[in-house]
């Protein structure tokens, strides 16, 4: 039965109104993560040009909006920002490594009402999450910030990106998630950085890592494969472009922070008319389908991002390395669930 939300959804889809939105608010930060996509350029925001970026998002329709980095702690006046946005009517949550989260400022953040904290973990136990963020010392604070936020009521998840480096620890996140009575979202896609750079996908999965993840993730929850099978006409389209649009730290529009495709800056030209006037993102909205895999027998379990076809591959419009594979994956662990049933 399709709720109230899911029709607002649809509308706001049709329309192409941007309801979602990333900031990124700065490139700097404290940890060095081995798998990092972010450019090392250190562009920031300032608190005049968040309010400039503000004012635009509002006028676009934009009501969420997720502040990220680089490590959003860093800025000296990130609390100044978030109590603006806040009194500007933005539905806020704010994606961070948690290490700069203390007892000092947890009142604060508490104060500002908002929608998630995502805290980065990624691995299971200190000698991992420090190797992969590249700082002895970093898991304490960030599970220490974890616990500051649960205990003040305040919305956090767990978030890892699954990877070689932290693979045999994948049941342990999930235990260690469960203890912290937290949530928890886990990615098992490396993506390529945003300079184009491909060193990073050394780190990913290999295909049965990922079908062992898979396995366990798709069929135990309300997932992908489980939709799929109940109604295999439904939209799983790329919101990137329609409802979802990001602002890096220098001002400059993406569709999405996975798909770094420039369409203008925001201090040349106004966000609403980048949104509405983007050729790229007109292309984006009306393509239905993919030429290339319009016949391909694991269309049914794709599911493809044109980001990481765009980063990876060359071609957001084009075929995705990952999404094949993922496809096969899928493919596999449907059979064999149906000659298990």
């Amino acid at each position: 039965m399709q709720t109230i939300w899911s029709k607002v959804k649809a509308d706001l889809k049709q329309k192409a109104i941007p309801i979602d939105v990333v900031l990124e608010l700065t490139r700097k930060c404290n940890l060095s993560c081995c798998h990092c996509y972010n450019f090392k350029d250190n562009a920031e925001l300032s608190f005049v040009q968040v309010k400039d970026i503000a004012r635009q998002l509002r006028q676009a329709g934009t009501l969420f909006l997720s502040l990220t980095g680089g490590e959003i702690f860093t800025k000296a006046d990130i609390f100044e920002i978030c109590f603006y946005l806040r009194q500007s009517c933005f539905a806020l949550s704010i994606f961070t490594n948690g290490t700069l989260i203390n007892q000092s400022n947890i009142k604060i953040i508490r104060e500002l009402d908002l929608n998630e904290v995502g805290i980065s973990i990624q691995g299971a136990i200190a000698k991992t999450h420090d190797k992969i963020v590249g700082c002895q010392g970093a898991f304490a604070k960030s599970i220490n910030a974890i616990k500051l936020l649960k205990n003040a009521q305040i919305p956090v998840n767990l978030k890892c990106t699954l990877m070689q480096d932290n693979f045999a620890e994948y049941h342990d996140l999930i235990k260690l998630a469960s203890e912290l009575g937290v949530p928890y979202i886990i990615d098992p896609v490396v993506s390529p950085k945003d300079d184009g750079s491909k060193d990073v996908l050394a780190h990913r999965l290999d295909e049965k890592q990922l079908f062992d993840f898979y396995q366990n993730e798709l069929l135990e929850q309300n997932s992908f494969m489980q939709k799929k099978e109940e109604d295999p006409d439904a939209d799983f389209s790329c919101p990137a472009g329609t409802v979802m649009a990001s602002i890096s730290a220098k001002g400059d529009v993406y569709p999405c922070i996975q798909l770094p495709k420039k369409l203008g800056n925001v201090f040349d030209t106004d966000f609403r008319g980048i949104w509405e006037n983007s050729k790229f993102l007109t292309e984006l909205r009306e393509k239905t389908n993919i030429p290339a895999c319009r016949n391909c027998r694991l269309a049914a379990y794709c599911t493809r991002c044109p980001g990481l076809a765009y980063l990876e591959d060359g071609n957001a419009f084009g075929i995705s390395s990952i999404a094949c594979i993922n496809a096969a994956v899928y493919e596999k662990i449907v059979k064999q669930e149906t000659l298990n049933k």
